[in-house]
């Protein structure tokens, strides 16, 4: 067992966008004696930080990084990976119960390091989880009450790296037989079938009675699906979900995010049916706004009336200007 645990066969990661049913997915697959969870660790993110230098943190990532293993020369014979590695696996120990086979790491943007979870535990089972990004963008406003575009910013990465990274990664480990690609809609069409073969995948028994999740209270905590999976017993479907993309300012956004990914990588990320994709004046706003650096107040309103067609051109221009 202890070697089972220093190489990760003993975890599970997920891989996903927010708002894409990784709290769904952790709590079926947690939902026997064999698969140890808590509701979001985050354990990973700052500590993987310190090993990937482009990976940008607060009070300056890069030295930190330097210090660290300039302490670990001078004063140990381990190298900083072991040592990442030593305390995420001591903090997965105390929440892994006696019996379990398996420790579930449910965090959001682990698509961030998806190598690097690779490189300290290349046994561990890696999920990658995908919704279609429309969806997303819908839940995103729905969950947390988005209604302008600059709110939308504190998503950015979200939108536009994570896709990317996800299906890097994919592409990467298509032969791995330890990373699994699965689909949100598969997963609330047919949950059965679907939770059926992720369980055969980790070599558990399976059990129909563990897609109903109502007494699983592994994942209960502050962090999580506030309101999609503590609202319903089983995987449903959201018949609401794009309910938001009615609206002619979040639909006109979605097109644009859409067509900015371009057809090209929407078919291998494995959503094709976008009929209707062309560039958008809230999507350029939404660019715009997420990378236009600081300027004076006289070249910001200069930029501005360069820009006041995308203003214009939104239902809601005089929210966006006056809010």
């Amino acid at each position: 067992m202890e070697d089972d645990i220093q190489d990760g066969s003993n975890l599970i990661f997920i891989l996903s966008l927010p708002r894409s049913g990784s709290t769904l997915l952790q709590m079926l697959l947690s939902n026997n004696d064999k698969v140890s969870t808590a509701s979001e660790p985050w354990i990973l993110l700052p500590l993987i930080s310190f090993l990937k230098s482009d990976f940008k943190i607060k009070a300056n990532g890069d030295l930190s990084r330097i210090a660290v293993e300039d302490y670990l020369r001078l004063h140990s014979d381990s190298s900083l990976a072991n040592e990442v590695k030593k305390i995420a696996l001591n903090f997965y120990a105390k929440a892994t119960s006696k019996d379990a086979k398996y420790f579930l790491d449910k965090t959001p943007r682990y698509y961030e390091f998806g190598d690097e979870i690779k490189q300290l535990f290349p046994k561990a089972k890696i999920i990658i989880l995908k919704r279609d990004l429309s969806d997303v963008v819908s839940s995103i406003c729905k969950t947390w009450d988005i209604d302008t575009i600059y709110k939308m910013r504190d998503y950015k990465r979200d939108l536009l790296a994570a896709p990317k990274l996800m299906q890097e990664f994919q592409d990467a480990n298509i032969n791995n037989p330890n990373v699994r690609t699965v689909f949100y809609e598969s997963l609330v069409d047919n949950p059965e079938a679907e939770v059926k073969m992720l369980y055969e995948w980790l070599g558990l028994d399976f059990n129909p009675d563990f897609i109903d999740f109502t007494n699983n209270k592994k994942a209960n905590g502050v962090l999580g699906d506030p309101i999609g999976v503590k609202a319903n017993r089983k995987p449903k479907k959201n018949l609401n979900s794009r309910k938001i993309l009615e609206d002619h300012y979040w639909k006109d956004f979605s097109i644009g995010y859409l067509n900015h990914l371009g057809k090209t990588f929407l078919d291998l990320y494995g959503y094709s049916d976008y009929p209707q994709l062309k560039p958008t004046a809230d999507f350029n706003l939404f660019q715009y706004s997420c990378f236009h650096k600081r300027t004076s107040f006289k070249q910001s309103m200069s930029n501005i009336l360069k820009n006041m067609k995308y203003y214009f051109t939104t239902s809601k221009y005089k929210k966006e200007i006056f809010n």
